[in-house]
């Protein structure tokens, strides 16, 4: 009975290697959310998502005004969703999800989907823009995107405007059709109080 109990086991062991080290987490986690994704959708249709090109230029634009920012690993990648985790800078992790509707803050946690049902306020929530949700969720973002765009404005007005005719020369129009005028300036400070 040993001699036959052997070989059922050899071919057992050949057959689960995989599954054996799955559950013993033989594989990482980042590999085996990669498999995931590969079951739900194919990597050609993923790379060509519009909304993984705008998520990337997201971060691009936000990792300087947040401690981290990257897109999930952990939860399901597809062309019709995004999931990014966030941390401010106020070292509060947020798990963002981006999908057609917008952007929507999912959790107060990283590679989280499920928020907390008693602030379904913030969860309900679509935005238009990653800089939307973290005038929402960051006092300190706000005061360095006031900083920053005060700083530009000022840069621009002082560099932009010379000209060598007399001040009451200067043609005004210029400056409030520019997409980076003070008329803009004041609105964003408006917006972000």
């Amino acid at each position: 009975m040993a001699t036959d109990s052997q070989p059922i086991h050899k071919t057992l062991r050949s057959n689960s290697i995989q599954a054996h080290n799955i559950g013993s987490f033989g594989l990482s986690f980042s590999k085996f959310a990669e498999m995931a994704r590969s079951f739900t959708s194919d990597a050609q249709s993923r790379m060509e998502s519009q909304l993984e090109i705008q998520a990337i230029k997201a971060i691009g634009t936000v990792a300087s005004v947040v401690k981290e920012i990257s897109v999930s690993e952990m939860l399901p990648r597809t062309p019709d969703i995004i999931f990014i985790n966030i941390t401010t800078l106020e070292d509060q992790p947020f798990c963002i999800e981006l999908t057609e509707k917008g952007w929507r803050i999912c959790s107060l946690r990283c590679d989280c989907m499920i928020g907390d049902f008693t602030k379904l306020d913030l969860f309900v929530n679509y935005y238009n823009s990653l800089f939307e949700i973290l005038k929402f969720i960051s006092p300190e973002y706000n005061e360095k995107h006031a900083e920053f765009v005060n700083d530009n404005t000022f840069d621009e007005l002082n560099n932009g405007c010379h000209h060598e005719g007399s001040s009451s020369d200067q043609n005004w129009s210029d400056i409030n059709s520019s997409p980076n005028s003070s008329n803009e300036f004041l609105n964003n400070l408006i917006n972000i109080n």
